[in-house]
């Protein structure tokens, strides 16, 4: 009964704050409205090929996984690999964040390995997503500059937060508290079971990260890497093609929505919705474009990112469970 409870929550807050922020957004938004501008012409062989484009990355991200885990001492098949992306991916549509988890699990009971052993090699791989994240963004600031300062500006609550988190003593004081606390405790904490926790984490992350630097064709690996963000990349820009209002961002402007809605995506809610709206619509009306326009287009984008996600996530069950009813007396022996 608790773990029904402590998953219908993991489900219904992040569902409440998504569903929230994107009823805020559209709550002035008449359908109507939004139906007149699909009605003035989309071009929806742009939006198909971004789904192709989508479900590529995903399955490069896959095959990147197989060096990794070669490394390891684990050999699954691309099979084995496409369905642990695609189930992760569809898994957190409903728990955010989860899919990772999904993920290992999955992978570890299919090739009898340690979750532990696999998880550490998925932590090292967020890593350099994060890296990946960091050096686009950093790109997209030193391009559009001026946008940054204009978005902050007509957002001046955030920007408050922001500037208040910076100059208040509390965080400095809380986060020295922790730490003098760890120190002196450090005997005691490490005896608990949640310490043990995360130093075994910690001890396969670095085992992950050193995966990366002994793999004989680490360099395929980074070019993998490149090619995953390059297809997010250019699976987000062809969308703008589909719609008259967005055709003439040109590539700098589609770099800066990008980054906008990958932080937007960070916040933990089913698929982004909401916050990925939220940053896309503000965006897209800071380049001038009208209100309706650009809520139509974050709905049109968003609706088929999911769609495809939740397809895949179903060709994912159905190849699983098929994939077990054909294998079961092979795996028995």
């Amino acid at each position: 009964m608790k773990k029904i409870v402590k998953n219908a929550f993991k489900f219904i807050i992040p569902l409440c704050i998504g569903g929230g922020i994107f009823w805020y957004l559209y709550k002035g938004v008449k359908i109507d409205e939004i139906q007149e501008v699909l009605s003035s012409g989309v071009k929806w062989e742009w939006i198909g090929l971004s789904l192709i484009l989508v479900t590529l990355s995903h399955i490069v991200r896959a095959y990147r996984w197989r060096f990794q885990l070669e490394t390891l001492k684990v050999e699954p098949t691309m099979n084995t690999l496409v369905n642990s992306i695609f189930g992760s991916y569809g898994v957190n549509l409903i728990f955010p964040r989860l899919g990772e988890v999904w993920r290992c699990n999955y992978m570890s009971k299919r090739q009898g390995i340690s979750f532990t052993t696999v998880f550490g090699s998925l932590v090292s791989e967020r890593f350099l997503d994060m890296i990946c994240i960091a050096i686009i963004t950093g790109l997209a600031i030193m391009i559009q500059y001026d946008f940054f300062l204009s978005f902050f500006s007509s957002h001046q609550t955030i920007a408050d937060k922001f500037n208040a988190l910076i100059t208040s003593p509390w965080p400095y004081i809380i986060a020295t508290i922790i730490l003098a606390s760890g120190i002196v405790f450090r005997k005691k904490i490490q005896k608990t079971t949640l310490a043990r926790k995360i130093n075994n984490i910690f001890i396969k992350f670095i085992e992950g990260i050193k995966s990366i630097m002994l793999m004989k064709r680490k360099w395929t690996y980074l070019f993998l890497t490149v090619a995953i963000w390059v297809l997010y990349f250019f699976n987000f820009y062809v969308c703008l093609f589909a719609f008259e209002f967005t055709r003439d961002i040109g590539i700098s402007g589609a770099l800066t929505l990008f980054v906008m809605g990958s932080l937007g995506i960070i916040v933990p809610v089913q698929g982004g919705m909401g916050p990925w709206h939220f940053m896309i619509i503000s965006t897209l009306v800071l380049f001038g474009i009208g209100q309706t326009q650009a809520s139509t287009f974050a709905l049109v984008v968003h609706a088929f990112q999911q769609a495809i996600l939740i397809l895949l996530g179903i060709y994912t069950i159905i190849a699983i469970n098929l994939g077990n009813r054909l294998n079961k007396p092979i795996e028995t022996n």
